[in-house]
Order: C-alpha cells, then structure tokens, then sequence
C-alpha cells in the first residue's frame, strides 16, 4: 500500500505495476484494485501491469495482451478476450471450463430441459463415478458434472445414468 501511494505522489509519465497484488490476501488486494483502478482512471496516466492473475488483469486494464511461454498470443479489451479467446489455451487463462481443441462452450450454451440456460458447467473427465450428463448435438458425448441447483428443475439422474444437455452452437466460441 505504501509503495503504491509513493509511486503515485511522483507524477509518473508511466506506471509500470510487476505483480503489485501477488503477496496480499484476498480483501486487502481487492480494496487496492479498486482503490488502484479510480486513480488511474484519474490521473490518466499509461500504465503497463505485469501479472499472471486474470481477475487482476481484467479489474485494473483497459486493454490486455496475453502471453504464452514468451509469445504474444492475443491483444484487445478484457471484454473481446472473454468473447473471442484466440485459442484454447486462451479459453482455459480466461476460465472457461468446456473447452476442446476448436471451440470453448460458454455456460450460456448449455441447455437443459426445457431449454433454459445453465450458468455454471464444468466438462470432468468420463471416468468420473457418478451422475453421468451427456451433452447432445456436438459431434460426441462430452461428461458434463452439474450443480444441484441447475438439475433442480430435471428428474435427478441415477448413478450411471444420463441426462441429455442441448448446446446452442450458434454460442460456441471458435478459433
């Protein structure tokens, strides 16, 4: 906090930030982005933030570029990144959990039932015992696990057995 309001009281031209959160626990690195993010808002001042953390990244950025092992993979808004990750090694740095070598699938692709959207889908792998989900219409089976809250409206599946989830492929993210 201190090395933060000292770099800030000089004027910079530039604000260069090398993982400036890495070492703070959860509620104190939270009231710095935001305390971090209207000031420089403020002070419009060109800042470079270095960080491997993508909530961080995504608080306190305008614009992000996205390495791999040294290589620039992907440059644009935080917003257009989550929209159109370049590949899927992007998908998986940004959070998506459903993603195969073409396409990620967004929780808002999956449809259940009726039709409805689900908001939290985790792709697990197929040896996993237990409720079994079986996601229709995209060129195989893929194992889906899902929360008590999103089968709440379905008949709950029995060990083993399966639960057809629709995917709008006009949803689907592809690279």
């Amino acid at each position: 906090r201190v090395a933060l309001a000292r770099a800030l009281i000089g004027e910079p031209a530039l604000f260069l930030l090398d993982e400036p959160f890495s070492s703070l626990d959860t509620h104190l690195k939270q009231q710095l982005i935001d305390d971090l993010r209207q000031r420089l808002s403020a002070m419009a001042v060109p800042t470079l933030l270095v960080t491997h953390d993508r909530h961080e990244a995504f608080a306190l950025a305008d614009r992000v570029a996205i390495l791999q092992h040294g290589r620039l993979i992907q440059v644009g808004t935080p917003g257009e990144v989550l929209a159109r990750p370049a590949s899927a090694w992007v998908a998986r740095f940004v959070g998506f959990d459903n993603v195969a070598a073409d396409h990620a699938i967004p929780p808002a692709a999956f449809l259940l039932g009726d039709g409805q959207p689900l908001r939290s889908v985790k792709l697990v792998e197929p040896r996993v015992e237990g409720c079994r989900v079986v996601v229709a219409g995209d060129g195989g089976d893929w194992v889906l696990s899902l929360s008590a809250r999103e089968l709440a409206t379905q008949p709950y599946p029995q060990r083993g057995g399966h639960l057809a989830v629709g995917v709008d492929r006009a949803a689907l993210l592809r690279w």
